[in-house]
């Protein structure tokens, strides 16, 4: 007895094509844009820098009346010359996040970047499943991206940051020096504080206001001053008296011839 197998094919085929047909796509739309950012400035067009953690935001809209849920996410670096693979991009999985029918569900898919710089082609993709658990594929995007080394900025916020914790480290230092490593007896603080102590400015002494009397108090430099003012004053007074004398005498001699 033989048995044809074309129509039990035909009729598997036609079951597939059926199972096929009655799956329906979910009408989902994905729009996406790489966002980044160098020392807190966004970056226009899809820019991604070498050494740094890449964000591409994922906006899906739901128009089915349907929820369906994020599952995973995965992408592919290809040459821009040859289409080739270049590598793999990060796989997220088990992600489980609702796209809500009749509204639009974000969402950050992040990935390094340590490529020449240069253009290079990013693929990505999308798996959601339905309520019937069924999983569906869509693209979520596909460009040509410009990779660029990181800018070597100088950070004013980082650098004060780093001062404030060597002051601070300085300071503990010394405390923990002083009080535990060699620590300074009391008579040892004072004499220090004796040293760094500022001497009383000397005040200038006039000598024309000092009146006669004792004056060992006075500097060296003072009492020679003041003994050549004497002597000087002594000095005027005895050729102011000698000169009065020989007046006198002239006025008697005149007055003796008279």
């Amino acid at each position: 007895m033989r048995i044809t197998l074309l129509p039990l094919i035909s009729l598997a085929g036609v079951a597939i094509a059926s199972v096929s047909s009655s799956v329906k796509a979910p009408q989902i739309e994905l729009k996406s844009a790489i966002i980044n950012s160098i020392s807190g400035l966004s970056i226009d067009g899809n820019v991604i820098i070498n050494g740094q953690t890449n964000n591409l935001l994922i906006n899906s809209l739901n128009s089915d009346p349907a929820n369906y849920t994020l599952e995973s996410i995965s992408g592919v670096f290809k040459n821009v010359k040859n289409d080739k693979k270049v590598k793999d991009a990060p796989s997220v999985t088990n992600i489980g996040k609702t796209l809500i029918s009749n509204s639009t569900t974000p969402y950050v898919y992040s990935f390094p970047s340590e490529f020449k710089t240069g253009d290079l082609k990013l693929e990505v993709s999308v798996t959601v499943r339905d309520n019937e658990r069924i999983s569906h594929v869509l693209d979520a995007f596909t460009g040509v991206l410009k990779v660029v080394e990181p800018k070597q900025t100088l950070d004013l916020e980082m650098l004060s940051i780093y001062a404030l914790l060597a002051g601070i480290a300085y300071f503990v230092l010394k405390f923990v020096y002083e009080t535990y490593i060699n620590p300074l007896s009391p008579n040892e603080k004072k004499n220090k504080a004796k040293e760094n102590k500022p001497s009383a400015p000397i005040r200038p002494v006039k000598i024309e206001e000092q009146k006669e009397g004792n004056d060992d108090w006075l500097p060296e430099l003072a009492k020679l001053k003041q003994r050549k003012n004497k002597g000087g004053a002594s000095s005027a007074d005895e050729t102011s008296g000698d000169e009065t004398n020989k007046k006198g005498n002239k006025k008697s001699k005149k007055a003796g011839r008279k």
